[in-house]
């Protein structure tokens, strides 16, 4: 297993030295639409900095996807548009994988409703160029993966969600959010083989 993290902060060359000596061989940052969020955005300078460090990159798309009313096929579309778009100015490779986020605790029937519908939205915009991964509960993730709207799993760092006690179909795994390098963090850790990294150059 590789150890990893993800972080809404923009990584500098210190940031990116720290996380190196560290042992951290992958790093977890977010595409999103947002004008107004606390995140920064993740830009293809800092990609080639954690590159040319030697680690991997992860791109998950995270807009406000914290509550049921967010998923629309609307939104999957728009959502599939700017995971493209912000893929292609980073120079992440096609054929690599997008995570997006269903980041709270959905019930089955939610799951079953407008997230399937979301999801089948993203599909179609992606159209195949990245391959789709699905961030969130233990029973979420089953659901997107059993539906094939989703290749790769990232688990949720709330083990108390829906299904994630008894998770075991992950590719990244997270962990509860601690101080790393200076910054709030998630730690992750991945299987071994093929769990959604990418390198820029």
């Amino acid at each position: 297993m590789a150890k990893g993290l993800d972080l809404f902060k923009a990584c500098t060359a210190a940031t990116v030295q720290c996380f190196q000596q560290g042992g951290y061989r992958f790093v977890g940052r977010y595409y999103f639409n947002l004008t107004k969020t606390f995140k920064e955005k993740f830009t293809r300078d800092e990609a080639l900095r954690i590159c040319a460090a030697g680690m991997q990159l992860v791109a998950v798309y995270e807009n406000g996807s914290d509550h049921y009313s967010y998923f629309t096929a609307a939104k999957g579309a728009s959502d599939a548009s700017g995971a493209l778009k912000q893929a292609a100015d980073l120079g992440q490779p096609e054929g690599s994988v997008i995570y997006f986020t269903v980041d709270y605790d959905a019930p089955e029937d939610e799951i079953d409703d407008n997230i399937t519908t979301y999801f089948q939205a993203v599909n179609d915009g992606i159209d195949g160029k990245y391959k789709i991964g699905v961030y969130g509960s233990g029973l979420t993730c089953t659901k997107m993966l059993d539906a094939e709207l989703a290749e790769y799993a990232w688990l949720a760092c709330s083990s108390g969600w829906r299904g994630s006690k008894t998770f075991t179909r992950w590719n990244i795994k997270q962990s509860v959010e601690t101080k790393i390098c200076d910054l709030d963090c998630d730690p992750d850790q991945s299987i071994d083989g093929d769990f959604g990294a990418f390198v820029v150059a």
